[in-house]
């Protein structure tokens, strides 16, 4: 991704490991499959974001709850930061901090213009 960016204005990263975990009901393999996209990616984009500008879209693209093992059709959580971003609060990339953040994109493809804004 990030040599992509020096040739893209836009890079997609897709992870399908906590999705995975998620139909298997696995609460640890989920958490440590965050935690890597946290520490692996993440990290990376906002040391390379410190010189650039970067704005960075983070969010699943759809439940699956553990409970369900299986895909729900509630609200995903997401978190947008970079340039012109302002922050709402938030403290953490979850469903229960997005329900208490009231910030709801409806339809959810008008998310992408607010990325690109």
């Amino acid at each position: 991704a990030l040599m992509m960016l020096a040739e893209n204005d836009l890079v997609i990263i897709h992870v399908e490991s906590p999705d995975t975990a998620g139909h298997d009901g696995e609460a640890e393999q989920k958490v440590a499959a965050i935690e890597a996209i946290d520490r692996e990616i993440v990290a990376r984009l906002m040391d390379y974001a410190s010189g650039n500008d970067l704005r960075i879209l983070a969010l699943p693209d759809h439940p699956t709850p553990l409970s369900l093992k299986t895909h729900s059709s509630e609200a995903v959580p997401f978190v947008l930061w970079g340039p012109g971003i302002e922050a709402n609060g938030g403290e953490r990339l979850c469903e229960k901090e997005a329900a208490l953040s009231g910030v709801v994109i409806d339809p959810g493809h008008l998310l992408m213009g607010v990325l690109l804004a």
